[in-house]
């Protein structure tokens, strides 16, 4: 499988139209080459430039959040990709930040702009609820960003120079209920991994 420095993600409801620039400078900056993951049907090749179209076949890329992450967490370790950009969408963040911790990675939410310096990301992101801008550096292997809408680019079209088809196992698309207990007992959840919480909005997970 080639290789690529920086990987972007498309799809549906986390289109990749806006990264190609940013994408582009970072693979250059890092002397490699940039990726697009997308499905077979996005019509991605020819409309985002990019070296490598990795595509599969997975139509719950577009519904199902966690499945989609399982996806692309495969999908950066086959690839070798140092630097993941998705678009800063509410399933582009879910989709980041779900396989950032997957892998251990570093993970930069709603960047206003990405270099490399001294060979690590650095990315300008607001601080402090918005009253401040500062640059936030990752030191970690893999770092999964997403851009702010606001700072997303023009698209930016061309043909892959390589397509690869990928053979990716689609990950759960829920988690195992092990338990439930009525409101008024208690449960000792010192050794569970994940806590899901029910709430007036729908579904909280820690």
């Amino acid at each position: 499988m080639e290789s690529c420095e920086v990987l972007l993600y498309h799809s549906k409801f986390c289109p990749a139209d806006g990264l190609a620039a940013k994408g582009r400078a970072l693979a250059d900056s890092l002397g490699g080459s940039l990726g697009i993951l997308a499905p077979e049907d996005s019509g991605a090749a020819g409309q985002i430039s990019a070296d490598i179209l990795y595509t599969l076949s997975v139509g719950d890329m577009e519904l199902q959040p966690e499945m989609a992450a399982g996806i692309l967490q495969q999908a950066i370790v086959q690839s070798g990709a140092k630097v993941v950009l998705l678009a800063a969408t509410r399933t582009g963040n879910e989709i980041a930040a779900r396989a950032a911790e997957a892998l251990d990675a570093g993970c930069i939410s709603e960047c206003l702009s990405l270099e490399i310096e001294a060979g690590h990301l650095q990315a300008k992101r607001d601080i402090y609820g918005g009253i401040a801008v500062g640059w936030v550096a990752s030191e970690t292997a893999v770092t999964v960003c997403t851009v702010a809408n606001g700072s997303l680019d023009e698209a930016v079209t061309g043909q892959p120079t390589a397509v690869e088809k990928l053979s990716l196992a689609p990950a759960p698309a829920m988690k195992e209920i092990v338990s439930t207990v009525p409101v008024e007992q208690s449960i000792n959840l010192t050794k569970a991994k994940h806590i899901v919480i029910g709430v007036s909005g729908g579904l909280d997970s820690t």
